[in-house]
């Protein structure tokens, strides 16, 4: 019998794992294939170093936070023996070698569960992982890396108990421990963080046995880490532990996604289950004395789950990422749990159907076991109704290569086959490197990372840079002549615009001829002069027929503030009566409600003392030159987020205003309003102020909103330094050719330009090339 009952466990064993390696096949074909080429942008980072390879010999050290060297060294592998030499292929073996990933955390997933607890449980926890969405969401940007390092993650605690128990499994842990750092860096992190409690207990509880499995992991982990990161980062390593803990801000833009409803949309019931489950299990292994199980599950929960929420202690590290490794230990505690309920259920209906006399009680537990059955299958369906409605979702966000990228990719390497470089929209992203065989400057998400090349060029840019401030302005923008931006967890935000839509200049002529001009019908000209390294300045010059307006903004290092300086030339006959309209306009998306004026608004709302309130423009207040004699400048303030901006008149503008919306009663704009009597073409008219962008972390200073006029004069530390960059010279410098925009993101001015041809277009893309 016992012969016969093994037998039928291998062959139910056997059965599942061909049954399930067919689903996992068809479902991640589908999913990797969703855009038609091979979705999200890290496999074509993988193909590239693999690729070089296979060239060199050697591998590359170049960003090892992103393309740790395990996976591109298999696919690689994998290259060499296909013989792969196109596009095509080189996808399908992506595609291949990501499945093969995934199927091996899947595999792992269910040896970790048949070890700890029994062979259902790990059945049930590989099909639950199937209903994670963060195992979609990996494959989806391409995390294989991730995927790869998780699995050998769940084989070395798979075998860590065995080791101790016998000498056999020694080198095995050792194999894993070696792979496990080649796979993935942060795996590696939150591994090191898990085996250390484990360890700890391993050692005292066998009373110095496990000492030998701690070596070998030691051994194995090292001498990988020896032969592949220590040379790269050796140079870095004073200041390694303060950038990764505590400097890495732009991570906070992954806070929201760790929330209560972020795990609910990733799990659904898994992880109600899960959290009943994880006392089950600890229950059920404390029966069975298997303490180092129970150690490394609750640890492999806790320990990333926390890290999850690491910056409630200040520290800054890509906590949605460690949701990816929260879900295993979570899938096997809902396994757990599902299989109790169900074992109790059953034992519970045929204790009391053999004892039950009569039909009709017969006839209800029958009903309820019914009840039972159908209540679980609606709940998987509707999880995976929610886990499809997930993927689609996000699908637009990870989709950057499609057929259509791969088409003109194909044919710009055909037709254009000179080595240069091009930059593209997100989509069709860093795939089209492979697709185009060129190097390609790819449009990142500013708040993950920002690259000015690819920024500024799809812009058509110029920008002026401070530690406090960015200023950008565009060729292609009709009205926005300006952009402004704040630093906020070392991420630019734009905070406010200057857009010439309803700016103006109004003169009278030698004729007495009454013209208003708006600044969008002038002739407009950048200027940006940055031969100077402590001086950055940056001229925007208004021409018509009558008149030359330009508008000079000056950053240097000797000032935190940002110099505006106008002249007003008559090109030739004097005009009077001379009015110069300007405003700023702020970002709805902070919260600017306090201003500053003087003897009208003490950081206060407009609403407080308006002037006039329409019931378009919402709360107006007004001021004069007069009001400005006491303090020359105007400010305001958004408390929530601490920013500040503020104009401080070298020449004091004639009035002003600030407006107020109704409703939230956000400031969202100031006026401000110049005027002169006459003008000559020998003496033009110039006027200055000074302004001021910062948030509380650019200067981080303790400072009262009274004390803001003295930032002006004050000098900046030696670490403050400024920059300028423009399009026309990174497109020389880097030798940029081409240009491929999303149509999507397309702005319909840059047709226009007359610097670029466009030469190529289909349903999605269009290829600029740019002229010598």
């Amino acid at each position: 019998m016992l012969i016969l009952r093994l037998s039928k466990n291998k062959l139910l064993e056997f059965v599942f794992l061909l049954v399930f390696s067919a689903i996992i096949f068809a479902v991640f074909y589908s999913l990797l294939s969703i855009s038609g080429a091979v979705i999200g942008n890290d496999g074509s980072v993988h193909l590239g170093r693999a690729q070089e390879f296979l060239s060199t010999g050697q591998l590359s050290l170049d960003n090892l936070g992103w393309t740790p060297p395990l996976y591109q060294i298999l696919l690689a592998f994998l290259i060499s023996l296909t013989g792969a030499t196109n596009i095509e292929q080189f996808l399908l073996l992506v595609k291949i070698s990501a499945i093969a990933v995934n199927w091996l955390l899947f595999f792992s997933m269910y040896l970790v569960g048949k070890r700890f607890f029994n062979q259902k449980i790990g059945m049930v926890a590989a099909c639950l992982l199937l209903l994670c969405f963060p195992m979609f969401e990996m494959n989806m940007w391409g995390g294989y890396t991730t995927v790869l390092g998780i699995a050998f993650m769940l084989l070395l605690f798979l075998y860590l108990p065995l080791s101790v128990e016998g000498n056999r499994y020694l080198g095995v842990v050792g194999v894993f421990a070696f792979a496990l750092v080649l796979s993935h860096q942060l795996t590696l992190f939150v591994t090191a963080l898990i085996l250390m409690p484990v360890m700890l207990f391993l050692i005292i509880k066998t009373r110095g046995k496990g000492i030998k499995a701690l070596f070998f992991i030691l051994v194995g982990g090292g001498f990988s880490f020896f032969l592949y990161y220590i040379w790269a980062m050796l140079p870095y390593l004073d200041g390694l532990i303060g950038h990764i803990f505590f400097e890495q801000k732009a991570m906070t833009y992954q806070i929201p996604l760790t929330s209560l409803s972020a795990f609910w949309s990733s799990f659904g019931f898994i992880l109600l289950i899960g959290i009943d489950g994880l006392f089950v299990a600890l229950y059920t292994l404390g029966l069975k004395k298997n303490y180092i199980p129970c150690l490394i599950l609750i640890s492999s929960f806790l320990i990333p789950l926390v890290l999850a929420k690491s910056y409630l202690f200040g520290l800054y590290l890509p906590f949605q990422w460690f949701i990816y490794y929260v879900m295993p230990p979570l899938v096997i505690f809902a396994a757990v749990f599902l299989f109790f309920i169900a074992d109790k259920a059953l034992t519970y209906y045929k204790a009391h159907k053999l004892r039950a006399k009569r039909v009709y009680t017969r006839f209800i537990l029958g009903g309820a076991m019914v009840f039972v059955v159908v209540l679980s299958c609606f709940t998987f369906v509707m999880r995976i109704d929610t886990l499809n409605a997930c993927i689609l979702e996000v699908v637009p966000l990870y989709a950057t290569s499609d057929s259509q990228s791969l088409q003109v990719g194909k044919w710009l390497k055909t037709y254009y086959p000179e080595q240069v470089s091009v930059v593209v929209t997100e989509a069709p992203g860093f795939w089209f490197n492979a697709f185009c065989d060129k190097n390609v400057i790819v449009e990142i998400d500013p708040a993950v990372e920002r690259n000015v090349i690819s920024e500024s060029v799809l812009a058509l840019s110029y920008e002026l840079e401070s530690p406090l401030t960015l200023f950008r302005a565009y060729e292609t923008k009709n009205d926005i002549v300006g952009e402004h931006y704040v630093s906020i967890n070392h991420v630019w935000w734009l905070a406010a615009l200057s857009s010439i839509e309803k700016d103006y200049i109004s003169y009278n002529t030698n004729k007495n001829e009454h013209k208003e001009i708006p600044l969008t019908q002038m002739n407009r000209q950048y200027t940006l002069n940055n031969s100077n390294q402590t001086e950055h300045t940056l001229t925007i010059t208004y021409t018509n027929n009558d008149l030359i307006v330009s508008q000079t903004q000056t950053i240097t290092t000797s000032s935190y503030s940002t110099q505006i300086l106008w002249n007003i030339t008559p090109i030739n006959n004097l005009v009077n009566n001379v009015t110069l309209h300007t405003s700023t306009h702020f970002n709805s998306h902070f919260n600017f409600k306090k201003a500053y004026i003087p003897n009208i608004l003490n950081w206060e709302n407009p609403w407080t003392n308006p002037t006039t309130i329409q019931t378009i423009d919402g709360a107006t207040t007004n001021f004069s030159k007069t009001d400005l004699l006491t303090d020359n400048y105007i400010a305001i303030q958004d408390e929530q987020n601490q920013i500040y901006y503020t104009t401080k008149f070298h020449d004091l503008p004639n009035n002003g205003n600030i407006n107020s919306t109704f409703g939230n009663k956000q400031i969202d704009s100031i006026h401000l309003t110049y005027t002169f009597d006459q003008i000559t073409p020998n003496n033009p008219t110039i006027f200055s102020y000074q302004t001021l962008l910062f948030s509380k972390e650019s200067y981080p200073q303790t400072i009262h909103p009274h004390q803001i006029n003295k930032i002006f004069t004050t000098q900046p530390n030696k670490n403050f330094t400024v920059d300028s960059r423009n399009y026309q010279t990174l497109i020389k410098e880097h030798n940029i050719g081409f240009i491929i925009y999303d149509k999507n993101k397309l702005n319909p001015n840059f047709i226009k330009w007359n610097l670029s041809d466009l030469i190529y277009s289909n349903n999605r893309y269009t290829i600029f090339k740019i002229n010598n």
